[in-house]
């Protein structure tokens, strides 16, 4: 008896049917086994297509663990070693690239970058900096990116842009007549910001002092005309009133007879460039008689193509130069921070101009005068009190603090 009984289960065709849940894979085992040893466990890969063991609506051939309804093809990749989206990697594999940021400032370098799911001290997931040795070349004190090149003031929607310390030959320049004043290597140490344009007269009427100024120029009224027949006295108050509307340190103070200004590199409020720091913004970086090129009609307005009048910011045929600065030639005189003084072939790092007198320097020329006075490199100077009407104005500046 035992001898048959081992024959029939021993003849072909004759075994018992293998239960459905093991007939093509181990989709209802439930266990890290290989049960049915098809070469799968459970929590590999699942074949069986029409069914959800893990109810995470996909289905076992899509869901790369259907048994777990936190693994599947809508999941988040996070740091555990386990592919959770069904991509083939874990997130060791795929983690984003974290950026070191040397100088502390909170932004990242983008060419020093590592693969880490959870990153090092020193690592933040930003690569905006331009300079990771510098705090100062991207956030000023107050949060200012300059990286773009551009900020905006809280209070008038000035638009600055940052120039970075750097060293330029302040001089006569190409197309500038050999009788400018001396060749000489100037060296600014600190980043400042600089309006992008005169200060326009909806600016200028938003200190309560000046509004409703009498302008110089009535054929422009638009509120993008350049506010005109400003004293240098007026534009210290001006920049004063900035300052203090967004709690910076005012950089110009009142002795009764005078107006005396504060060591621009060390004010942290609203000034008017320095002569070297003006003409620095003007050439931007490029040897033309001119800012922004050396066809004078082609970026400043004068006496030749003005119809004797001042114009809108930024509205010549070339407006910008290399900076994005418009009107840096032509259009209004601006004020700069300096007294009068002469100009030497020595070389000078931070100059601040002349340390007595009434006088200060004006650059840039304007609408109702030639060429010659368009230059970068023509100066003069005026009264301090004077408002010579209709052609001077001014634009901001203001040191990015340390």
């Amino acid at each position: 008896m035992p001898l048959f009984v081992f024959g029939l289960l021993s003849l072909p065709g004759c075994l018992p049917p293998l239960p459905a849940d093991k007939a093509d894979g181990d989709a209802d085992t439930d266990s890290d086994t290989d049960s049915d040893a098809d070469g799968d466990a459970d929590t590999d890969t699942d074949t069986d297509t029409g069914v959800d063991a893990d109810g995470d609506g996909f289905e076992a051939g899509v869901d790369c663990n259907d048994h777990d309804d936190t693994v599947n093809p809508d999941a988040e990749e996070v740091c555990d070693e386990i592919d959770n989206d069904c991509d083939g990697a874990t997130a060791e594999d795929v983690a984003p690239t974290p950026d070191r940021d040397a100088d502390g400032d909170g932004y990242g370098d983008a060419a020093n970058t590592i693969e880490a799911c959870n990153p090092p001290d020193g690592y933040v997931e930003d690569a905006s900096d331009c300079d990771d040795l510098d705090p100062a070349v991207h956030a000023d004190a107050d949060g200012d990116l300059i990286c773009d090149g551009t900020d905006y003031t809280a209070v008038n929607d000035s638009e600055m842009i940052a120039l970075f310390a750097g060293r330029f030959s302040m001089s006569s320049g190409a197309g500038d007549p050999d009788d400018s004043y001396p060749d000489h290597q100037v060296t600014l140490t600190h980043d400042y910001w600089v309006g992008r344009t005169e200060v326009t007269r909806e600016q200028w009427e938003q200190d309560p002092e000046f509004s409703g100024w009498a302008y110089g120029s009535t054929d422009c009224t638009a509120l993008d005309c350049p506010a005109d027949a400003l004293s240098w006295e007026d534009a210290a108050r001006y920049a004063n009133w900035l300052s203090e509307q967004e709690g910076r340190d005012d950089c110009y103070t009142s002795t009764g007879t005078d107006t005396v200004d504060a060591d621009p590199y060390d004010c942290t409020g609203y000034r008017l460039a320095t002569e070297a720091e003006w003409e620095y913004a003007a050439r931007a970086g490029a040897d033309t008689g001119y800012s922004g090129g050396d066809v004078a009609e082609d970026v400043a307005w004068i006496t030749s193509n003005s119809g004797d009048r001042v114009h809108s910011v930024c509205t010549t045929a070339d407006p910008e130069n290399d900076l994005g600065l418009c009107d840096m030639s032509g259009n209004l005189d601006e004020w700069t921070n300096d007294r009068q003084g002469s100009l030497s072939s020595a070389s000078a790092t931070d100059p601040v101009g002349a340390s007595s007198g009434g006088s200060r320097v004006v650059r840039g020329g304007n609408w109702h005068e030639d060429e010659t006075r368009a230059r970068v490199a023509a100066r003069s100077d005026q009264s301090q009190d004077s408002h010579n009407p209709a052609l001077v104005g001014m634009r901001l500046a203001r040191t990015v603090a340390p």
